[in-house]
């Protein structure tokens, strides 16, 4: 081979070089940026996840807040229940006392009167 057809080859070599490096260059650059994409997604995947959990922890959170004063009403009226039939049976055992009373004096005087008559 001759000296100018070895500096042609060389001068070929090169230029085929430094086009595949370009070329090997840009799909580095496509697969970064593909990547960079990917992971910029994932990131608001995990964003999205994590407010959704959020919203649903808040929600929950709420749920129980709303059940847990409806038990608080209903034992506040079980109580208030519960207060006005002890009332009203603490009423009627007086009033059984009562009566249980004036029917044991009726029976005495009877008793007494049944005594007073057989003499």
């Amino acid at each position: 081979m001759k000296q100018s057809q070895v500096k042609e080859y060389k001068s070929a070599i090169k230029l085929t070089l430094s086009r595949t490096r370009n070329c090997i260059l840009q799909e580095n650059q496509k697969i970064r940026e593909t990547l960079y994409q990917e992971e910029k997604r994932r990131k608001e995947k995990k964003e999205e996840a994590k407010k959704l959990d959020e919203m649903k922890s808040q929600q929950f959170y709420k749920e129980r807040v709303s059940y847990e004063k409806m038990i608080e009403e209903k034992l506040k009226k079980s109580r208030e229940k519960l207060l006005q039939d002890e009332q009203m049976l603490q009423s009627r055992l007086q009033e059984t006392q009562n009566l249980l009373s004036k029917s044991q004096k009726k029976f005495m005087e009877l008793q007494s009167q049944s005594v007073h008559s057989k003499r």
